[in-house]
């Protein structure tokens, strides 16, 4: 996963999860049918959180909370997807399937228990 957090000028000014490369898993390995081949995926988040402050600090509101966890939730989707077909790897599937790993993120976010570990 990259991420890239912070603004800066000419930057796409939303938050969002893109799949740099797509999962993919092949099993045209050897001409014995072997072992499967595995293209690992790669994804980025881009947000705008607010930068850091002089000491280097950066306290992100309980709505840029929420907003990483929903795309985190989305990066997963892309790096645990596995198929042998690249087109329906991660985020490449109807949208209610792939909201469902960033609404689920999100409930992390409002959850004091799992907010207490951070």
């Amino acid at each position: 996963i990259y991420l890239d957090l912070y603004p800066r000028p000419q930057k796409y000014n939303h938050s969002a999860h893109f799949s740099v490369r797509l999962g993919l898993v092949s099993r045209e390995g050897g001409s014995d049918g072997g072992a499967a081949l595995q293209q690992l995926p790669i994804v980025a988040l881009v947000c705008n959180f607010a930068s850091p402050d002089d000491t280097g600090v950066s306290l992100l509101s309980h709505s840029e909370v929420e907003i990483f966890f929903h795309e985190f939730g989305h990066a997963l989707h892309s790096l645990l997807s596995r198929t042998s077909f690249q087109h329906l790897s991660g985020t490449r599937a109807p949208v209610d399937f792939v909201e469902i790993p960033s609404h689920l993120f999100e409930y992390f976010a409002n959850d004091p228990g799992s907010l207490r570990m951070f």
